[in-house]
């Protein structure tokens, strides 16, 4: 019989609580859609009472579709022991489920609230009575557990021997500084729920030492834990929370434990949430990143003759496309690899391979950023085909105009076969202006224009205004169920650098067109 845990994402709580960080209501309401209508997470924590008048509206447009869609009792709000206001605020905007926050460390309880033990319990209990009479279920946020556990265990025992009297569903243990580490974790779980058997448990896990992760799943491999909290791409306050995608995957493929959560769907919520909270993923971060790639040639070959280079963490089980990293340590089989996936190229002989592979190394060498549109260029002046590169702003031109409060012009000169082509437009900037116009010429002719997934322009740290910028763009290819790929456009000037980028993905969608 399998045996589930549950998931509850505090990405609009917890992690909204990272720097900087705001969410509008629409966001707010269609990133809670996302996560339990396809992720299919178990609950989210989605506000803070008393914080704001915005924050009220949000949670009250949350409540409206999910009592629309019998959803309620999976949205969860923080709440505070506070004499009833914050029973009061939840209950008001719809909310049926408080996680009461309590203090798990001894020093949290005297030095902040100024309250002894017992004065603490006798409120938690009174907040809990308000809560039940108002209807709502009620879990018990233990803030600074890790902290308690190591430093008050009389405090914490105390705490919760008086919880297991109350009516309460389940207790959330918080490690709110990131302190612990894996080895320590599950021994301090274990000795913290032999005090309240009989209820649910959560494990709540901060990052500060990167072990947020494998803290989470020391906790499960207890077996008294029923629920982890995560925040997407790990947002959170200081370093951030357990990641959701490390934690689900880490629990479906390193215990005898499953989620109800779509593996497919980790990385759509991941980009929609960097999307909303302007903060992008790192290339490098597990899952979600840009990670299933290969730059190294041994690996490539290997992989060719019989997979011997990969995990069970493959890019088909998440939905992803494999990226071949072109580099100076690119090998042959790293370029068969990519031309046959990526360009349809298979026409090469093993002799124009090594050129190939010799021009690809010395200009990484020379310091320039290669992709597959660079790749595209190169094998077309290896085999001699023209043909292949239909677009060109070389021999051209482009300009662009923008003041401030006005619309961005421009104005390019293009090579289309050969041939000079025109077009002037507007947009929000510089870039968006050149699509608007590229989409509106590509139809007289009828060429193939990509759609524009994630945009990204890196500019080298050191302070030089004349630095090389890099414009990593991915696009959906225009077919029906069309894959992603990527561009790496590279200009001192940050539009040109997107733009170089775009007739790149352009070249990559239409070789050896004809009109």
């Amino acid at each position: 019989m399998t045996k589930f845990i549950e998931v509850m994402d505090t990405s609009l709580r917890d992690g909204q609580q990272s720097h900087g960080m705001k969410y509008t209501q629409q966001e707010k309401l269609e990133i809670s859609r996302h996560l339990l209508e396809k992720v299919k997470v178990d609950r989210i924590e989605v506000a803070s009472a008393l914080t704001s008048q915005g924050e009220f509206n949000a949670l009250v447009a949350i409540m409206r579709w999910a009592h629309s869609c019998g959803r309620e009792k999976q949205i969860e709000v923080l709440g505070f022991v506070d004499g009833g206001k914050s029973v009061e605020w939840i209950a008001q905007a719809g909310c049926k489920v408080i996680n009461l926050l309590a203090k798990g460390s001894e020093q949290h309880c005297r030095v902040q609230l100024k309250l002894s033990p017992q004065e603490h319990i006798e409120r938690i209990e009174h907040a809990i009575s308000l809560a039940r009479g108002l209807g709502l279920d009620v879990n018990v946020y233990l803030e600074d557990w890790s902290n308690g556990v190591e430093n008050s265990w009389d405090y914490l025992r105390t705490l919760c021997q008086a919880l297991s009297r109350m009516p309460i569903d389940r207790v959330m243990l918080c490690d709110t500084l990131g302190i612990m580490n894996p080895f320590k974790t599950g021994r301090h779980v274990t000795n913290t729920v032999k005090l309240m058997l009989g209820k649910k448990i959560d494990i709540h896990m901060h990052n500060d030492y990167g072990n947020a992760t494998w803290d989470t799943i020391a906790a499960v491999y207890t077996g008294y834990v029923n629920g982890v909290h995560v925040t997407v791409n790990g947002l959170g306050e200081r370093t951030g929370n357990a990641d959701l995608a490390q934690v689900v995957v880490a629990i479906h493929d390193h215990t005898d434990y499953k989620t109800r959560v779509d593996e497919l769907e980790l990385r759509p919520v991941s980009r929609l949430v960097s999307m909303f909270s302007g903060r992008s993923i790192p290339a490098n971060a597990p899952i979600i990143g840009k990670v299933f790639s290969s730059g190294c040639g041994v690996h490539s070959d290997g992989n060719r003759k019989g997979g011997i280079y990969q995990s069970r963490l493959t890019h088909e089980r998440f939905g992803a496309n494999f990226i071949t990293a072109l580099s100076s340590q690119s090998g042959q089989a790293s370029l068969k690899d990519c031309l046959e996936r990526d360009l349809g190229i298979t026409s090469l002989t093993d002799d124009q391979i090594r050129q190939l592979r010799k021009r690809v190394a010395d200009l990484n060498d020379g310091g320039k950023r290669l992709g597959i549109g660079d790749l595209l260029v190169l094998v077309s002046e290896l085999a001699n085909e023209p043909n292949r590169i239909v677009l060109s702003v070389e021999d051209g031109s482009i300009s662009t105009r923008s003041s401030l409060g006005k619309k961005a012009c421009v104005i390019a000169v293009l090579k289309f076969k050969g041939n000079e082509v025109h077009f002037e437009a507007e947009g929000s900037g510089g870039f968006d202006a050149f699509m608007n116009g590229l989409r509106l010429w590509a139809k007289t002719v009828d060429l193939k224009i990509p759609e524009l997934i994630e945009y990204q322009v890196n500019i080298p740290p050191g302070g030089k205004t004349d630095a090389l910028t890099f414009a990593d763009i991915t696009w959906k290819r225009p077919e029906e169920d069309g894959e992603e790929f990527q561009t790496i456009g590279t200009d001192s000037d940050q539009v040109m650098a997107a733009i170089r980028s775009a007739i790149q993905a352009v070249n990559v969608c239409n070789q050896n067109f004809s009109s």
